[in-house]
């Protein structure tokens, strides 16, 4: 409960305490952005100055230092991911039906394409993966 309040109140004000890192369990899904890369993976544990990371049965150690972001896997994205995804699909279906020289009626034509542009926008947006920071280096 008290990682629950702790991530909420970080994730209103974009904390960048590293107590917050800290906190996190065994386990725990993260992303960790460096300067030239990221790395995603389950934390196997924090220390004051470390992160270490298991990514594809890989332990990664991280330096504080290093770490520009550190971020948890959050499933509520997914939904808000889908209908940004959906709404860009529809707007380019749309688009490239009405404007698409074809023998049916362009009224017609655009909400059709539009409605598939949405179903595959959804999809794809659904599909990724939605973290929330946690942490961010100063």
């Amino acid at each position: 409960m008290r990682l629950v309040i702790l991530l909420a109140a970080c994730l209103v004000c974009q904390a960048q305490d590293w107590a917050v890192v800290k906190q996190l369990p065994p386990e725990k899904q993260v992303i960790v952005v460096l300067k030239k890369e990221r790395h995603t993976g389950r934390v196997q544990s924090v220390t004051d100055d470390l992160l270490v990371v298991v990514e594809n049965k890989k332990v990664i150690t991280i330096a504080k230092p290093d770490i520009r972001r550190v971020g948890i896997r959050s499933g509520s994205a997914r939904g808000k991911n889908a209908a940004i995804g959906a709404a860009i699909g529809f707007g380019i279906g749309f688009a490239a039906g009405v404007f698409t020289p074809g023998d049916l009626e362009r009224s017609t034509t655009g909400p059709i394409v539009g409605g598939i542009g949405g179903l595959i926008g959804a999809g794809i947006g659904a599909a990724i993966p939605g973290y929330s920071t946690i942490y961010k280096a100063k």
